[in-house]
């Protein structure tokens, strides 16, 4: 029941992994996203992307969307469990801009299978607006943006709050990993 009433969504999962998410953040990011996949069924797709300077896919061959099927979020989660490594300083546009395009293929290849397109979003926050790469790619709004803020420092999360306000989605403050359960859902 629960599979057929929900709608079918596409979801690009990103993934903040620059220096500032090291330890506790990160830590917290891995499990809240393992607790989100076991929330999508098999009508959905997705595909989950690390970002910080670059944009790296969490699995290489998977360059778009694939199904939510037990045996894929079984590989993302193996993926999630390992260690992943960070650096850097993220670069929100990039990430955005690779996950509107992830976005739009699929809408293209499969426009009969796709009825909601999300992206979500992990970090512990940036003071990047990426403005102009959501007037390009998703000036209608079709795509909502919910943002997670992991940990405890608060310094860095206004702007991830404005990515969700501006693209029709929610800001969620994810502090520790006590917090995950009452804050993950789609």
């Amino acid at each position: 029941y629960i599979s057929s009433s929900s709608t079918p969504k596409d979801v690009v999962i990103l993934v903040d992994v620059s220096g500032s998410m090291h330890g506790m953040p990160l830590e917290i990011a891995k499990i809240s996203i393992q607790t989100l996949l076991r929330t999508f069924g098999e009508n959905d797709f997705l595909n989950v992307v690390f970002f910080s300077k670059e944009v790296t896919l969490s699995i290489p061959c998977f360059k778009d969307l694939v199904q939510a099927s037990e045996s894929h979020k079984y590989v993302f989660g193996r993926v999630l469990a390992s260690t992943i490594k960070d650096g850097g300083v993220a670069n929100f546009s990039k990430a955005f801009e690779y996950a509107f395009e992830m976005l739009q293929r699929s809408k293209k290849n499969s426009p009969q299978h796709r009825c909601h397109q999300l992206i979500m979003v992990f970090s512990d926050g940036t003071e990047e607006r990426p403005q102009t790469v959501f007037d390009l790619y998703n000036s209608k709004k079709e795509v909502n943006v919910i943002t997670y803020g992991m940990g405890t420092v608060t310094a860095y999360l206004d702007a991830l709050r404005w990515m969700a306000c501006t693209n029709k989605g929610k800001f969620i403050r994810i502090p520790n990993v006590g917090a995950i359960p009452e804050n993950i859902q789609v």
